[in-house]
């Protein structure tokens, strides 16, 4: 049975919520501090064999020589899940779930403002206007798909909401299984299954999954191209699981319906964020409310993790190795795994030295001629990235002529970009 002697807590309960917390570790003493003491921490990781922290762990929790099991009292991990713990052979657990029934909630309330059009009827009220144009036209969320895109707990509480509200439910999750409860259709990752038939098929998509590596802009241009045009999506999740830079083409263009975004990239957002004015998009600060209970339902999770680490078990919301999120790691890697295509320095090159007048311009042919010919594949990974073709917003069996291309390349490509694929690319159609 594992030992704990001393342990270090900063989070920030009333005095009856603490002295609960410490029933849970007695007869271990316990040491709680403000969260911007520094020179106690420091001196407390001394001897602390268990950390409970308000907030994330930082480095130097990594030296702490006696420190074995550190808990953070809130959801995702994503900020400190680096390689050095489990190099340090650290037990890193949080309080996932503990206000996933809020969650599910907030999603639900993004859902019914989106699709009851809200914000135009409290302008409508505002200006002591009865009612909207097209008001007649609206649909509800009864009879309508979702596509979860996760199903831990904030998930699976949204699924059995969703499905009470008579609506389809589609669910993605990375392990195989059965259906959750209220979920009609299960993807599975382990399965094979992509996310391509959800996202098609999905009237809201609502992402709920943890930020790490393999989720990292898990939508892109790809994915929102595959979204119904009337759709929209939700982000329960970090705002990183979305490509942003995607995301506000795609609402600025009428890609897709519209979106609730509760997170992001940088928070708070830009104040010069364009987001802020995307059309069809409501925004909220990375807060929900709380569950009347939250400070309970976290000790709840940390009582049965401390049975769980004394008997040597597998502990709830343990940090993985597969959890790992190195997002500097994922820049350095962007012209090789994002949807931003990378560019040639073409500045010393003159328009005039790229154009040829050749009738080969309107020859037709199809991206899965392209794909099929190595040397025209060759060029297309040479200017747009050695995954253009999983990329590719367009059906393969798309016709069109090449110097159609500089109308279905996206605005911010140069136009001797264009030229040099056309001149390169006619060579092969000759």
């Amino acid at each position: 049975m594992r030992d704990i002697r001393n342990v270090l807590t900063t989070v920030y309960y009333k005095e009856e919520d603490l002295r609960k917390l410490a029933e849970v570790f007695a007869p271990a003493k316990v040491i709680h501090l403000r969260r911007d003491d520094d020179e106690g921490i420091q001196e407390a990781l001394k001897t602390a064999d268990v950390a409970v922290l308000g907030g994330d762990l930082d480095k130097r929790f990594l030296q702490a020589p006696l420190l074995r099991w550190i808990h953070c009292d809130h959801a995702g991990l994503n900020k400190c899940a680096w390689p050095e713990i489990f190099e340090r052979e650290l037990i890193v657990t949080s309080s996932a779930g503990r206000s996933a029934p809020a969650l599910a909630e907030h999603a639900i309330f993004f859902m019914l403002n989106l699709v009851y059009q809200y914000p135009r009827f409290l302008d409508a009220q505002r200006a002591h206007q009865f009612g909207v144009p097209g008001q007649s036209e609206l649909r509800g969320l009864y009879g309508r798909t979702a596509g979860i895109v996760g199903l831990g707990h904030t998930g699976c509480e949204l699924a059995v909401r969703l499905k009470a509200m008579g609506m389809n439910v589609l669910g993605y999750r990375r392990s195989a299984g059965s259906p959750p409860t209220g979920v009609d259709r299960l993807y599975c990752a382990e399965n094979g299954d992509t996310l391509d038939e959800l996202l098609a098929d999905s009237d809201f998509i609502v992402l709920a999954v943890p930020l790490n590596n393999a989720t990292h802009h898990l939508i892109g241009r790809r994915e929102l191209s595959l979204m119904k045009r009337s759709a929209y999506i939700i982000n329960m999740a970090r705002g990183a699981v979305i490509d942003e830079e995607a995301l506000t083409e795609a609402l600025y263009a009428g890609q897709i319906g519209g979106a609730g975004l509760d997170t992001f990239t940088k928070e708070p957002l830009p104040v010069g964020s364009p987001l802020w004015d995307a059309p069809n998009t409501l925004i909220t600060p990375h807060t929900t409310p709380q569950v009347p209970d939250r400070n309970l339902r976290s000790i709840d999770i940390i009582k049965e993790n401390m049975r769980r680490y004394r008997a040597g078990e597998p502990m709830l919301n343990q940090l993985r190795a597969s959890d790992i999120y190195t997002p500097d790691q994922e820049e350095d890697k962007v012209g090789e795994a994002s949807n931003v295509i990378q560019i040639p320095d073409l500045d010393g090159v003159e328009i005039e030295e790229l154009q040829i007048t050749d009738d080969v311009y309107s020859t037709r042919c199809t991206f899965k001629e392209l794909f099929d010919n190595k040397e025209a594949e060759a060029v297309l990974k040479k200017y747009f990235g050695e995954s253009f073709r999983e990329k590719s917003r367009y059906s393969t069996s798309q016709v069109f002529t090449i110097d159609n291309l500089v109308d279905m390349a996206p605005e911010y490509f140069p136009e001797k970009l264009v030229f040099v694929l056309n001149k390169e690319l006619t060579k092969i159609k000759k």
